[in-house]
């Protein structure tokens, strides 16, 4: 198998393709346009102002998605060790973070490679660990390159805990991590990494994560040299580079030392600081005392049985010491099932899918205002033959369990997405229960109607539940969902919804909301497809593609008729 250690210059012996000639990639450079002088709009310049017209006016009917503001997608960012804080901005560029990053080996190149950073050369120093974040095509990414390439050193091993990764991203890049005879270690869970990397003389080690988004706090906890315990290397690291604005000139901010943990974050210094660490049975979270202000956590995010946990949000309040307000510390853990709860009607037990733990008993319960983000896939719910209103967070109290305020805010194709607030920390519990919103009347406007014409539906709903409750009250025909509307309720409040609901076909059907249900009559023949009127269809999109249409139709005759 090719070494992997071997110094510039050496070939491997049982791989006589590798090369030992390693030519850096030539610095990135931002293109600079030239000024251009105000003149009427050539032809090239008249197409890209129609063309532009055309997709703002699809983006309005919804055919088109609108990009975000720059604001939302540029944000600040910040590195923190100890007490020290700096802004950082991220360097940018047309190339993914795996371009960027090129990493060469004998599975991706026959010559020229060196199990290394190819396209961080520039950004590479001896016997330092670079880290910074990168924006590219593909969102916003994490790399780590360790040394530099032919730079002369004799290599190093380090050793990374990185915790609050978003369960959504990905790591593009993984160093010398190939099928056979690999050194490197890479470990991973839902929101973390352990990671233990060794490379030889003259060469560099590192990875990639990308999917960071726009709001997230990782800890990077370091081991190199004697403090790490995997390998026992030749070489030294000798610090921690942040680097922060230009590809072409960044700034690069030292970290104090190499031995204690960094975060790198979303917000500003003047942001209450967050770092995680892996324990046994989850994660532990330290915060900076908030002073009743709002913080967001990243938990263990598999929760089992298709729950994930998004986010913990929480006000903390230290106790006070001598030097003012301590740190809270908040252990949370995730399991799948969880204890037996008894279903709203009392007649039976309501599956628990997943239970979250919540605990800040190390710091005096000092946790307040706690909102947990989490979402379902629809599937998990299909397989209980439940809905998104079966969906409910009990908190335990004492013995038992109470309900807590449970709200759906989204969905996706595959998930929908829930809130859940409660007073505090605790055990948690996602349970699949009978919706507290029920139907207490139900009528229709007809009992009996004609194949394709529209019957609407009237029904009282009122929330049974102890606490205030948003719900989605659907409408059933033939036994599946054809519209729905969300209630927010107080406990024993109601209020009257109404849907208008076309029926084609001929024969008795049952209408149900919320456990109420009704019978109509229809009668004739079921009308052919596409017939006016008929479900689902969308004038504002046929007219804003019809108006497209004619917008290229003019285009083009403008083009044919105007001279050069």
């Amino acid at each position: 198998m090719p070494d992997n250690n071997a110094r510039i210059g050496e070939t491997p012996a049982d791989d006589a393709r590798a090369s030992s000639e390693v030519r850096p990639d030539e610095p990135l450079r931002a293109a600079r346009s030239e000024a251009v002088p105000m003149t009427a709009p050539s032809k090239p310049v008249g197409v890209l102002l129609l063309v532009a017209t055309l997709v703002v006016s699809l983006s309005v009917a919804g055919l088109v998605p609108a990009s975000q503001p720059a604001a939302a997608q540029q944000g600040s960012y910040v590195v923190e060790q100890g007490t020290q804080c700096t802004a950082i901005t991220p360097l940018s560029g047309e190339a993914t973070a795996a371009e960027l990053y090129d990493y060469r080996s004998h599975n991706t190149h026959e010559t020229d490679y060196a199990y290394s950073s190819h396209g961080t050369t520039d950004l590479q120093r001896n016997d330092v660990s670079s880290l910074f974040l990168y924006e590219g095509p593909d969102g916003l990414s994490l790399v780590i390159v360790h040394d530099r390439l032919g730079g002369g050193t004799d290599g190093g091993a380090a050793e990374f805990e990185i915790v609050g990764l978003p369960a959504d991203g990905e790591w593009t890049v993984e160093d010398d991590n190939y099928s056979e005879n690999i050194d490197d270690v890479w470990t991973h869970g839902e929101v973390w990494s352990e990671i233990a990397w060794l490379w030889g003389p003259d060469r560099t080690d590192g990875g990639a994560y990308t999917g960071l988004g726009g709001d997230f706090e990782v800890t990077i906890d370091p081991a190199f040299n004697a403090q790490q315990s995997t390998f026992q290397p030749e070489g030294t690291v000798t610090g921690i580079d942040v680097l922060s604005g230009s590809m072409d000139r960044p700034d690069r901010v030292a970290m104090g030392n190499t031995e204690d943990p960094l975060v790198i974050r979303s917000g500003t210094c003047g942001d209450p600081t967050v770092s995680y660490a892996l324990t046994d049975g989850g994660i532990l979270a330290t915060v900076e005392d908030t002073g009743g202000e709002t913080t967001s956590l990243r938990p263990p995010a598999e929760g089992g049985n298709g729950v994930r946990y998004d986010r913990v949000s929480l006000a903390a309040s230290g106790g006070n010491t001598i030097t003012g307000p301590s740190d809270v510390e908040v252990a949370m853990s995730a399991a799948e099932g969880g204890p037996e709860i008894a279903d709203g009607d009392g007649d039976g037990t309501a599956p628990t899918l997943s239970t979250l733990t919540v605990d800040d008993g190390a710091s005096q319960g000092s946790v307040s205002d706690l909102a947990l983000s989490f979402s379902v896939e629809k599937a998990a719910l299909s397989g209980h033959d439940a809905t998104a209103s079966n969906v409910a967070v009990y908190e335990r109290v004492g013995d038992g369990w109470e309900r807590t305020a449970t709200e759906p805010i989204g969905e996706t194709d595959r998930v929908y997405s829930f809130e859940s607030t409660t007073d505090g920390g605790g055990e948690f519990a996602v349970v699949l229960a009978e919706s507290p919103i029920e139907a207490t009347e139900l009528s229709l406007d007809r009992e009996r109607i004609d194949a394709g014409e529209r019957v609407e539906v009237t029904a009282t709903v009122e929330n049974t539940a102890d606490v205030t409750e948003t719900q989605p009250v659907e409408l059933l025909v033939f036994g599946e969902v054809t519209d729905s509307q969300e209630v927010t309720l107080g406990s024993g409040e109601s209020t009257t919804v109404t849907f208008t609901q076309r029926v084609d076909s001929p024969g008795t059907h049952t209408v149900e909301v919320a456990g109420q249900t009704q019978q109509i009559e229809v009668e004739g023949e079921q009308p052919a497809p596409g017939g006016a009127g008929s479900e689902g269809s969308s004038s504002n999109g046929y007219l804003a593609v019809g108006a497209g249409v004619l917008v290229l139709v003019g285009l083009a005759l403008w083009w044919r008729r105007s001279p050069e």
